[in-house]
């Protein structure tokens, strides 16, 4: 039987939980990782402890406290500077594997041509692929923490058209932090457009990424 808008929690994370080797507070910073990871084909999500602790409507510092203890535990790893972080499950500990995480991002559709695969062409596809991978998520991943952070919304994950378009600006010349950068103009004209009362359009990635917020970006910062 299949479940919609459901989320799969792994037995070993139930089990631990239901034989009390979590502390109540634990045990729902654990699920809500979960949610946040596992819910949305995700190895990791940016999260801040003031988040967690809005969501779960538990005082910040309960929160911090938790999540040290989560993490000499050994069942959730954190990474990243302090108030930021990146939570991940500990795959190891949990018997997760990558390829259940997997989103949509890894589903790369590509033009069928006659290749010729020798050792180093087929280490260099990899390798390529592999840093596109990391650049995908870690915009992915920026784009979520600005829907929690800045609009207060879930964000709208994955989508072959965000793809696209992150690959386009990419191609173009646009590294990383330029792309994060036009995310963070796109958040500040929504949250303006909110004010006016205008919510005629969805803070997507493709949406954030548009013609339109690149150009305005470019003029604003002499691009």
């Amino acid at each position: 039987m299949q479940l919609l808008n459901s989320t799969q929690i792994p037995n070993k994370i139930l089990e631990a939980i239901f034989n009390k080797e979590f502390l109540p507070l634990e045990g729902r910073i654990l699920l809500f990782i979960c949610r946040k990871t596992i819910g949305w084909q995700k190895e990791t999500d940016w999260l801040t402890q003031s988040k967690i602790a809005k969501e779960l409507k538990t005082k910040r510092h309960h929160i911090g406290q938790a999540v040290i203890s989560l993490i000499k535990k050994k069942a959730i790893i954190r990474e990243g500077e302090a108030g930021k972080y990146i939570f991940s499950l500990n795959s190891d500990l949990w018997g997760l594997s990558p390829k259940r995480l997997q989103g949509v991002t890894e589903k790369v559709t590509e033009p069928v041509t006659e290749k010729v695969h020798t050792k180093d062409n087929v280490r260099k596809d990899t390798n390529t692929k592999d840093i596109e991978r990391k650049l995908f998520r870690e915009i992915w991943d920026y784009y979520s923490l600005i829907c929690q952070e800045e609009l207060n919304t879930e964000p709208h994950l994955f989508s072959l058209k965000g793809d696209s378009r992150i690959r386009e600006l990419l191609a173009g010349g646009h590294g990383p932090p330029d792309i994060k950068a036009i995310i963070v103009e796109a958040a500040q004209m929504r949250k303006a457009d909110l004010k006016k009362g205008k919510d005629d359009y969805e803070f997507t990635m493709t949406s954030a990424l548009s013609d339109y917020v690149v150009k305005r970006w470019k003029r604003k910062n002499n691009k």
